[in-house]
């Protein structure tokens, strides 16, 4: 078997599978999967017939009658499924990105069998336009991995596979790191976002990139990946454009004071006063930009300076004051009696507003 066919099957290789090798050779086994690929690569350049005895023999193991001994490839049978190739998988959009290109649609990962490792080889291009764009802007601009699960009835979250791997040009790329359980018996799972890949391809629109991912193929469950050229937005962009959609006026806030205190009328207590506080509940500092999710109840508002920076760095979108889970979309800032960002007070006594400074 060649050094190239040898090299093929450990860019298979799971973390297991790489100490198995290189605790055989008498190499040190720690660090990040992409060292430990380095060390094993560099043990297959070697030519020695036990460690390529090894190297395949783990192969085996990892993919069991999938492994075609004579190539040192898992083997590619035409799948009979009845999985389309583009299926109408829509994504949700990720405010921190402006999608310029959609480079490859969603598409499927159509497994070889149900509960074994899989692998799907592509190739995609760049027309002149992405190629010069991301070459000229990034990290700005950059070339985005997404994968998801194949659901047609609503819009998906990020979701990757079990044990995924993804190579790109044969360049291993880095995906965010699983997220730690102390469940027993449960996979740790990454973080759902997605990825930057604009480092492992070719920015060029005269040559093809070569993508190549494997995975576990859960039961019951099946996956799409896509690629797109994006534009990367900062928190203060966002602030900016939900400045831009404009400030709800203080009469819309009165509005729904009115509607909660009718809505306790025939309550036996009877509600004199609503007090929200002008700290926002993330940082416990003053309020500079009154803003609250057109899907939340309450009145009390948040920073929305703070709400963004905060989900920037870690993406969550959840509500600091009720912890519902909300939309970009659907924030909305709002006004003050006095005209600018500093946050006022309502308090309603006998059913009389009163706006005053806290």
């Amino acid at each position: 078997m060649s050094e190239k066919q040898l090299i093929d099957i450990i860019k298979e290789y799971r973390i297991s599978e790489l100490t198995t090798l290189l605790t055989f050779a008498g190499k040190p086994k720690v660090g990040r999967k992409q060292e430990l690929m380095a060390r094993a690569i560099a043990l297959a350049k070697m030519n020695n017939p036990l460690i390529s005895k090894k190297i395949i023999s783990i192969g085996e193991e990892q993919h069991g009658k999938n492994f075609n001994p004579d190539t040192g490839f898992v083997s590619f049978k035409e799948s009979t499924s009845s999985t389309p190739l583009h299926p109408d998988v829509r994504l949700k959009k990720n405010p921190f990105y402006d999608v310029l290109a959609e480079i490859v649609k969603p598409s499927s990962l159509i497994p070889e069998r149900e509960g074994e490792m899989s692998v799907n080889q592509s190739v995609f291009h760049l027309t002149p336009f992405q190629s010069s764009e991301v070459s000229t802007k990034y990290p700005d601009v950059q070339i985005q991995l997404r994968f998801a699960l194949l659901e047609v009835t609503s819009e998906q979250d990020d979701y990757f596979p079990s044990r995924v791997t993804v190579f790109v040009n044969d360049i291993f790329a880095q995906l965010p790191n699983p997220i730690p359980t102390n469940k027993p018996g449960v996979e740790p799972k990454r973080p759902p976002r997605p990825v930057d890949i604009t480092q492992y391809c070719k920015l060029t629109s005269t040559a093809s990139n070569a993508f190549k991912v494997s995975w576990l193929q859960d039961y019951g469950r099946s996956f799409v990946f896509s690629i797109y050229l994006v534009r990367k937005l900062t928190s203060q962009d966002l602030l900016g454009r939900l400045q831009k959609k404009g400030i709800r006026p203080m009469e819309f806030t009165k509005g729904m004071i009115k509607n909660k205190l009718k809505e306790d009328e025939d309550s036996e207590i009877a509600m004199t006063s609503l007090r929200v506080s002008v700290n926002c509940p993330l940082g416990k500092l003053r309020i500079r930009y009154p803003c609250r999710s057109s899907a939340c109840t309450h009145l009390q508002c948040f920073d929305a300076s703070l709400f963004l920076q905060m989900n920037e760095k870690k993406s969550t979108w959840m509500c600091p004051v009720c912890d519902k889970k909300i939309h970009y979309n659907n924030l909305g800032l709002f006004g003050t009696e006095r005209g600018r960002g500093d946050a006022i007070c309502f308090v309603y006594i006998q059913n009389f507003l009163s706006p005053f400074c806290c």
